[in-house]
């Protein structure tokens, strides 16, 4: 029973974390396939032998995949539907958070305090930035839940990936072990930049490894500023020495992002790494284009 809680707790949360449009779509899908399979007119047929005397059904297995769909079929669709509701939920409690905070910036009291994030716990913190990703026109994807670890948030425009670690506003002053945190997932998921957003403020190592890579770093200055705009097209810009736009790959002339090099005779050092690794494994070095 344990186990079968399990998989239907990890199924909403799967669910919770997809477009609102899949999960419908999953929930109208399992239900025909289950409801289906619970129609399937099986004819028990039993055979016994001496070793074996009891009448054992040659098609049990058909016969217990149409017992258990006859549940399924209701209750995978629910959970779906459920995790739908949940997402829906969330992005409207990130929007009305994001017009809340505008109004707080905006206010001739607030213009010169922090960010009016202090009041919200980790999972407001969380979904007012992906509304405002969403604002800017990014395609936005929670990541599991977890309070404050790893990578938060996946944005996707422009054919660029990027992920995005949120530090709760009790995080005043975020240090260089995160920068590398997300180096390591940016590499990991084959990323092409990293952002990192508190209400706090960095330390000079963390601004330093950032500003050697392609990580954006938002403290709480900055982050009034993009929580006030309301629309950015441009998105945000990344630290970078030369622009992307002026960097094109070797083998397919598609832009190019700064990489660290994890492996090899030149690990720990900077490369210019295609926007399309890994379909594209196109490198340029550092120092040919500044």
């Amino acid at each position: 029973m344990a186990r079968k809680a399990s998989a239907l707790n990890d199924l909403l949360r799967m669910a919770t974390l997809m477009p609102w449009w899949a999960s419908l779509l999953s929930a109208l899908i399992s239900f025909l396939v289950f409801h289906a399979l619970s129609l399937i007119e099986i004819t028990p047929s039993t055979t016994s032998t001496p070793n074996n005397p009891i009448p054992v059904p040659d098609n049990l297995s058909w016969i217990l995949i149409g017992v258990f769909s006859t549940y399924l079929q209701y209750i995978v669709p629910l959970i779906f539907l459920m995790g739908m509701i949940a997402n829906l939920v969330r992005r409207d409690k990130g929007d009305r958070l994001l017009s809340r905070s505008r109004r707080r910036i905006q206010s001739k009291e607030q213009k010169q305090t922090p960010p009016p994030v202090n009041d919200l716990s980790w999972q407001q913190f969380e979904s007012l930035l992906a509304a405002t990703f969403r604002a800017q026109g990014y395609q936005v994807k929670h990541s599991l839940p977890g309070p404050d670890g790893g990578v938060d948030l996946t944005l996707k425009k422009d054919r660029t990936h990027t992920l995005v670690q949120a530090k709760h506003w009790k995080s005043q002053r975020v240090g260089v072990a995160v920068i590398r945190e997300l180096l390591g997932s940016i590499t990991a998921a084959g990323a092409d930049k990293g952002i990192i957003v508190t209400s706090g403020s960095f330390t000079p190592d963390a601004s330093k490894l950032a500003g050697q890579n392609d990580i954006k770093l938002v403290d709480g200055q900055q982050l009034a500023k993009l929580l006030e705009a309301e629309t950015q097209p441009g998105g945000i810009e990344t630290h970078s020495t030369v622009s992307k736009a002026t960097i094109e790959c070797p083998r397919c002339q598609s832009s190019m992002t700064k990489r660290i090099a994890q492996r090899g005779a030149h690990a720990g050092e900077q490369f210019w790494g295609c926007t399309r690794f890994p379909q594209c494994r196109g490198t340029r070095p550092v120092q040919e284009l500044g």
